[in-house]
């Protein structure tokens, strides 16, 4: 079966809702370690001050915002997904519904 390859996929996510999301799925203790603090001083922290250590920290890791989201920056699709060769605006837009989230820009092969 053929498939659709999707590079390069540049999603539209705020880093609060990504910050939110991960806070909502994991202990503090655990976020502590994600950004390589000592638990007991991050728990200690005001919570918007966590949000904020937690964004700086993955401000500067490419896709890691991408990472807390489950949002793939490639992938296949298969080409029966479509009832025709899709367009890239095609392919954009499911892509945009199967995630939820908008995408800025993406390459398909």
């Amino acid at each position: 079966m053929k498939q659709i390859v999707v590079k390069n996929i540049d999603w539209n996510i705020d880093p609060d809702e990504a910050v939110e999301i991960l806070l909502d799925n994991i202990s503090v203790a655990d976020a502590a370690k994600v950004v390589g603090m000592d638990p007991m001083a991050f728990l200690k922290m005001p919570i918007d001050e966590l949000k904020d250590v937690i964004k700086d920290s993955y401000r500067h890791k490419p896709g890691a915002f991408y990472d807390l989201l489950d949002l793939p920056e490639m992938m296949e699709i298969p080409s029966d997904t479509f009832t025709e060769d899709p367009t890239a605006d095609e392919v954009k837009e499911w892509l945009e519904e199967e995630y939820g989230y908008f995408i800025n820009h993406l390459y398909v092969e």
